[in-house]
C-alpha cells in the first residue's frame, strides 16, 4: 500500500512490470474474467488511473503504525494485538491441517 503514495514511483513500477510481462511472455495482458473485471487488453493509462483512485481511497486508512501504538499507550489506550504463526501458515510448508490458502 505504501507505494501508492509515492506516485512517481508506483506509476513508474506499475509501467515497467507491465511491460515486462508482455516483453517476456510476447503477449499483450488481458483482463481477469470475474464478475465486474474491465474487459479486453490492459489499458495502462486506465489502470494508472485506476489505482489513482484506490491511493485516494485508501488513504485515510494508513497511518504510520509505530506513531499510531505509541500514542495509543502513551494516552492509556487498551490495545489488543492478535499474531500468527507467520511462515507457519505456509499452504505447503506449514503446520497441515492449520494453515490458510491466502
Amino acid at each position: 500500500v505504501g507505494d501508492l503514495y509515492d506516485w512517481e514511483y508506483f506509476e513508474e513500477k506499475l509501467r515497467q512490470n507491465l511491460a515486462d510481462l508482455e516483453s517476456n511472455f510476447q503477449q499483450k495482458f488481458k483482463h481477469p474474467t470475474y464478475d465486474g473485471a474491465p474487459e479486453g487488453e490492459i489499458d495502462i493509462e486506465k489502470e494508472v488511473a485506476r489505482y489513482k483512485v484506490y491511493a485516494e481511497k485508501l488513504k485515510p486508512f494508513v497511518v504510520d503504525t509505530i506513531d499510531y501504538m505509541a500514542e495509543a499507550f502513551a494516552s492509556g489506550k487498551s490495545v489488543l494485538i492478535e499474531g500468527a504463526n507467520a511462515a507457519m501458515l505456509d499452504i505447503d510448508f506449514g503446520t497441515y491441517p492449520f494453515v490458510t490458502s491466502s
